[in-house]
C-alpha cells in the first residue's frame, strides 16, 4: 500500500458509444452509470446519463463530477443499461461495463484525456449474453497528495473488509429475495394452470350436461306423436314407447331403462369405461342396443332407454340379457331375465298409455357377474330393490306393454292373469325378486323419503316442489324437482291435497315406498321403489323447483 493518499475528484465526459449489442430483438435505448469504488465498494450514490432511444451508437456528451477518497485504491465503474425493457429479470437488460483503476490517471492528473475502451461482458454483473462495442470518455483526475497517517492502512483495510461484509450480506439479501420472487411466482403460474384446468373441466362437464338435455328433448319431442313422425315401426325406434300409439298385430314392446351401475370390474388393461348392452333373445333374437360409455369410472350413470318389439307368441320363449363391456372386453354380465317374468311386477293402468290397458314394471338392482358367463335363472341370481355397498350390480327398469287387442287373461300366451297376482315381495321361481309393493301401506311415522310438495295440487297427481340433499329421493338420482306423483304405493293420489300425499310418503325408517310418478303431466310413468329415512329438523332447505 502506498505512503502517500491521492484525494480529490474526478471530472468525467461521458460521450458516446458505438456498436451496442441489440436487446429484446431491437435496438436499445442505452443509459450510462457510473460510480467510484473502493474495494467494491461504492463511495456514493450512482450518477445516470439521459436514456438515447432506438441506439446501439448513443451520444450523450454529459458531464459528471465524483469524490475520490484515494485515487491509489479506487477504481471507476462505467456500467450501460437498456431502459427500453418493461420487465427486466436477472440483469436481462445490461449491455456491458466499462472498469478503469484510477491509480493509472495519477500521473497524468490536471489533465483532460479521452480515451476509448472495450465494452465488457463484465466483472461486477454476470449474464449469459456477450457485450459488444466500446465506449468514449473524457477524464481529469484533480488530485492533492498528502502522507498516509499511522495506522491509517489498518483502518482502511478493515473498513474496506467491512464494506465487503456488508456487500456480501447485501448480495445474499438480494438473492434470497430473488429466490422468494421466483417461487412466488411459480406458485402463481401453477394456480394459474390449476384454475384454468378446472375451468376447462367445468366447460367439458357443461358440454355434457347440454348435450344430455339436448338428448332429453329430443326424446320428450319424440314422445310427442306429430303426423309427420308417425312411423308403424315406432316400437323399435329408441324414442318413448309409453304413448298411446299401438303396434299392429300381435306385437309386444319391452322399454328397457338403463339407469346405472355401481361396483363394476375393470378389464384386463386395469380400465374401467364401461357401456351397457341389452338384448331381447328368442326365436326371434333382437339387435342389440348400447349405451354410452362411460370415462374411467366404476359407477357409471346412464339413464338410457330402449325399446323392442316381440311376437306374442315367443313371449314366454324370450329373455332379457345385458353385458357390461369396456372397451372390446365383456366384464361382466347379468342373469337372462324372462320376459314373462315382468308380469309378476308393478302393474299401472293409465288412460293415456297404451290406450288404458294394464302395463307392467320392474326396477330394480341385478347382480353383475364377472366375465362373459352367469347363472341362467333362480331368485339367487338376483339382488334386491336397492343398491348393495361394495357389490357389482346393474339398475335396470324394464316395462312391459302387451300387444294391442290381447286380452288380459291371455297376455303371456295363457300365463295367470296378473290381475290376480300377488304384487308383494314376488316369490316365484319364474320372476326376479326385485320390487317391494305394498297392498296395505304402513301407517304414518317418523321417516319419509325427503320431497317437499307443491300447496297447490295438479290434475294428475301431486307435483315435487324440491329435495332435501342426501334425502332418499336425492339419493336416487332418479327424482326431481318437478316430478308428478299419481300413485303411492298402489293408491292413486289424483284429488289428494299435498298434506294427505305427505302422510302417505310417511312411514318406519327403512320401510319401502313405492312411487309412480311423471317427469311432466302426460308424460310416460316411471317407477321407483325407495326406503324411507329419518329427515332431521336440521337438514338443510329443499332446493325450490322455480328460483325465487
Amino acid at each position: 500500500m502506498s505512503d502517500t493518499v491521492y484525494s480529490g475528484k474526478v471530472h468525467i465526459k461521458v460521450v458516446r458509444a458505438d456498436d451496442l449489442r441489440t436487446h429484446l430483438n431491437r435496438k436499445p435505448a442505452p443509459m450510462a452509470m457510473l460510480r467510484v469504488s473502493v474495494a467494491g465498494s461504492a463511495q456514493q450514490d450512482l450518477m445516470k446519463t439521459d436514456p438515447m432511444p432506438n441506439s446501439t451508437s448513443p451520444e450523450w456528451n454529459q458531464e459528471f463530477v465524483l469524490p475520490v477518497s484515494d485515487a491509489s485504491q479506487s477504481q471507476l465503474e462505467c456500467t450501460i443499461w437498456d431502459t427500453s425493457d418493461p420487465q427486466p429479470t436477472e440483469f436481462s437488460n445490461f449491455l456491458g461495463e466499462v472498469l478503469l483503476n484510477l491509480a493509472k490517471l495519477i500521473p497524468y492528473k490536471g489533465h483532460y484525456i479521452e480515451q476509448v475502451f472495450f465494452v465488457k461482458q463484465g466483472k461486477t454483473i454476470k449474464t449469459e449474453q456477450q457485450a459488444t462495442g466500446n465506449l468514449k470518455l473524457g477524464l481529469r483526475l484533480d488530485i492533492a497528495e498528502q502522507p498516509r497517517s499511522p495506522g491509517a492502512g489498518v483502518r482502511e483495510e478493515a473498513a474496506a473488509a467491512e464494506d465487503a461484509a456488508a456487500k456480501a450480506a447485501q448480495d445474499a439479501a438480494a438473492k434470497a429475495a430473488r429466490e422468494a420472487k421466483d417461487e412466488a411466482e411459480r406458485r402463481a403460474r401453477e394456480e394459474q394452470e390449476r384454475r384454468a384446468r378446472e375451468a376447462e373441466a367445468a366447460a367439458e362437464r357443461a358440454a355434457q350436461q347440454a348435450a344430455e338435455a339436448r338428448r332429453a328433448a329430443e326424446a320428450e319431442r319424440a314422445r310427442s306423436p306429430s303426423p309427420e313422425r308417425a312411423s308403424p315401426d315406432r316400437s323399435m325406434n329408441r324414442s318413448s314407447a309409453l304413448d298411446t300409439t299401438t303396434v299392429g298385430g300381435t306385437r309386444t314392446r319391452i322399454v328397457i331403462a338403463v339407469i346405472e351401475a355401481s361396483n363394476l370390474p375393470h378389464g384386463v388393461d386395469g380400465e374401467c369405461n364401461p357401456m351397457a348392452v341389452v338384448r331381447v333373445q328368442g326365436p326371434a333374437t333382437s339387435s342389440a342396443q348400447q349405451t354410452k360409455a362411460g370415462a374411467k369410472t366404476h359407477d357409471p350413470f346412464w339413464n338410457e332407454k330402449f325399446v323392442f318389439g316381440v311376437e306374442e307368441s315367443h313371449v314366454s320363449s324370450s329373455a332379457i340379457t345385458a353385458e357390461v363391456v369396456s372397451g372390446q372386453e365383456v366384464v361382466g354380465t347379468i342373469a337372462p331375465v324372462a320376459v314373462k317374468s315382468l308380469l309378476h311386477g308393478q302393474k299401472m293402468s293409465l288412460p293415456t298409455i297404451n290406450n288404458g290397458a294394464d302395463i307392467y314394471c320392474i326396477d330394480g338392482w341385478f347382480e353383475v357377474h364377472p366375465g362373459r358367463g352367469a347363472p341362467t335363472g333362480g331368485v339367487a341370481s338376483y339382488s334386491s330393490p336397492t343398491k348393495i355397498a361394495g357389490k357389482a350390480q346393474l339398475h335396470l327398469r324394464m316395462t312391459f306393454i302387451p300387444a294391442a287387442g290381447v286380452p288380459p287373461d291371455a297376455v303371456g300366451q295363457g300365463t295367470p292373469s296378473p290381475s290376480k297376482a300377488d304384487h308383494s315381495i314376488n316369490n316365484s321361481s319364474v320372476g326376479p325378486r326385485v320390487l317391494h309393493h305394498q297392498l296395505q301401506r304402513l301407517p304414518g311415522g317418523p321417516a319419509d323419503i325427503g320431497v317437499l310438495l307443491r300447496g297447490d295440487a295438479v290434475p294428475a297427481g301431486v307435483q315435487i316442489e324440491g329435495l332435501v340433499p342426501s334425502g332418499p329421493a336425492a339419493n336416487s338420482r332418479q327424482v326431481q324437482p318437478g316430478d308428478v306423483i299419481i300413485d303411492i304405493d298402489g293408491t292413486d293420489v289424483a284429488g289428494k291435497s299435498p298434506a294427505e300425499v305427505q302422510q302417505m310418503l310417511r312411514g318406519e325408517p327403512h320401510s319401502p315406498v313405492t312411487l309412480i310418478y311423471q317427469r311432466a303431466i302426460g308424460a310416460d310413468p316411471l317407477v321407483i321403489t325407495l326406503l324411507r329415512a329419518y329427515m332431521p329438523d336440521s337438514a338443510p332447505p329443499p332446493r325450490p323447483l322455480h328460483p325465487p
